[in-house]
């Protein structure tokens, strides 16, 4: 996901990626279905954040067989002018209130 903006003044894109690879392996019996042999699996998970060309945010999670091998989080400071988290989006613009008290 790509999202165009403006960050001091300079058009900037602020980009969001999100990768998942997962394998499983098993033989299990041709008569007792939950009778498994051999069973084995693997996964492995990025998630990076950039604003242009330098990073924002990435983290990389690596697991074989039910357990985690790897973990790796990665933060950097990363001006995000008009940029901002709304809900599960990143949106620009300024945020305006949806709900005020009065």
């Amino acid at each position: 996901v790509v999202v165009h903006g403006e960050v001091g003044g300079q058009a900037r894109d602020l980009a969001l990626l999100g990768v998942i690879n997962a394998s499983a392996v098993y033989n299990r019996s041709l008569t007792n279905h939950s009778e498994l042999f051999k069973g084995g699996g693997g996964s492995s998970e990025l998630a990076k954040i950039t604003l242009g060309d330098s990073p924002c945010y990435q983290r990389s999670v690596e697991a074989k067989d039910g357990y985690t091998k790897a973990a790796h989080n990665s933060t950097y400071a990363c001006s995000w002018g008009e940029f901002y988290v709304c809900g599960l989006e990143i949106c620009r613009g300024v945020p305006e209130p949806i709900l005020a008290f009065v």
